[in-house]
């Protein structure tokens, strides 16, 4: 079963409706235009203290809630951009999902990931993703705005499935959506373990113009194998590589050959993990090509990016770059 429910718009929670529940959590408007019991402006949360990470009953809950959360729409992506380093500009954008729950809390991916991974959801929740970022896409085509391109985690614990491919496609082609404007993006730990059976499907998004995204490049030692291997795009380098630019060690000449490597191979090269100017500023000078990180902008509310890549320009001489 598939599941992607928005809100009266198309897109769910709204950081702007005075009706928010307590803490980071927003309003969901049911898709019959519904309000939720509980929602009425200044109520608190109906729902009691629910169980958090690390608790007993957690797992439980996770694995207890998650199809309903994906059929209300309580899972949400939000998009964290990824700067162009050289031109200072916004260039794609990284969809990542957050739960949002009754009791005013919002769970992060590294909280309930794992646990739908060891229980076989992780198929249902990246299409759910997928959708999402399709539909934030037309929204942007039919307004006559310039889109820019989204990608979309995928896990590899299901790609072998001869369908995998097709359904991408599939659902880009429903939705309208030009094939540079979509990103699949994978673990290198998911393409080390799952060569052999999502090569093929991998392949095919690529010939139909889909750009495919090694994520965590330099983590383990599999990653120069898999770049002579394995057909990919755009590479992104581990935010613990990343986060240790400013030793000396990393910085001369090691990572500098790293991205040398990378682009003359032909692969858009990303720092992920970008926490401060000093990081920012070390990659473009190495001739990175995008940085993505907390520097520039967290994850944020699909409603609140427009505003965001509007205002970016304006903003970038406090980034020091």
């Amino acid at each position: 079963m598939e599941y992607c429910v928005f809100g009266t718009d198309g897109f769910g929670y709204d950081p702007s409706d005075p009706r928010r529940r307590l803490g980071e959590s927003l309003v969901v408007i049911k898709g019959g235009g519904e309000i939720a019991p509980g929602d009425e402006e200044g109520s608190a949360p109906s729902a009691g203290i629910l169980p958090r990470p690390g608790q007993e009953d957690f797992a439980a809950w996770v694995l207890a809630n998650v199809e309903q959360a994906m059929a209300v729409g309580d899972l949400q992506i939000y998009l964290q951009p990824k700067i162009d380093l050289q031109k200072t500009m916004v260039s794609s954008a990284e969809a990542l999902m957050r739960w949002h729950r009754e009791d005013g809390s919002t769970l992060l991916p590294m909280d309930f990931l794992p646990i739908l991974e060891e229980h076989g959801w992780m198929e249902a929740l990246d299409f759910c993703g997928l959708k999402q970022a399709l539909v934030f896409l037309k929204d942007v085509l039919d307004k006559g705005e310039f889109p820019i391109p989204i990608s979309v985690n995928f896990s590899g614990q299901y790609m072998e499935k001869g369908e995998f491919a097709q359904r991408i496609l599939a659902l880009r082609k429903e939705y309208g959506i030009p094939a540079w404007l979509l990103e699949v993006e994978l673990s290198q730990e998911s393409l080390l373990m799952q060569k052999e059976k999502i090569r093929e499907p991998v392949e095919k998004l690529r010939e139909a113009g889909i750009r495919v995204v090694m994520d965590d490049f330099g983590k383990g030692y599999a990653s120069p194998y898999l770049l002579t291997e394995f057909p990919s795009d755009i590479i992104k380098i581990d935010q613990e590589l990343v986060s240790k630019i400013e030793e000396a060690k990393l910085r001369n000449p090691v990572m500098s050959h790293i991205i040398t490597m990378l682009r003359e191979l032909g692969f858009v090269v990303i720092a992920e993990g970008v926490e401060d100017a000093a990081c920012a500023r070390a990659f473009r000078e190495l001739g990175c090509h995008l940085g993505q990180g907390y520097y520039f902008a967290q994850p944020m509310p699909v409603r609140d990016f427009a505003a965001f890549c509007d205002g970016f320009d304006g903003r970038a001489w406090e980034w020091g770059l």
